[in-house]
């Protein structure tokens, strides 16, 4: 069954992304779990393909959209999601860049 976190992750990385070339490149997730509260952490990579500038417009908008607005998870919280680095490559008027996030759901 897909994780609830990255079929939204998907859905707003196509919506910013527009007629470039948007893909989670990486995911993972593990059991976490406190004294009162059971989750998973996850670890992900989105990676935008295309011109540079329409690059760069894509990268803060789904920026914005994951870490700016609310995400609603069937029986989940987000505690926290965070960019924690970014790389990119460019080849002549082209960049692949690469947008690495960790997030913290927990079981409502």
């Amino acid at each position: 069954m897909p994780c609830p976190l990255m079929r939204t992750v998907r859905g707003r990385l196509k919506t910013c992304t527009e007629a470039l070339q948007g893909a989670v490149e990486t995911y993972d997730a593990v059991p976490w779990a406190s004294a009162t509260f059971e989750g998973q952490r996850h670890a992900f990579t989105l990676r935008i393909d295309g011109d540079t500038e329409s690059v760069d417009r894509a990268a803060l908008r789904v920026c914005g959209t994951l870490l700016g607005e609310e995400i609603d998870l069937p029986g989940e919280l987000v505690a926290d999601l965070v960019i924690i680095g970014e790389d990119s490559m460019r080849h002549g008027a082209t960049q692949a860049r690469r947008l690495h996030f960790e997030a913290l759901t927990v079981r409502d």
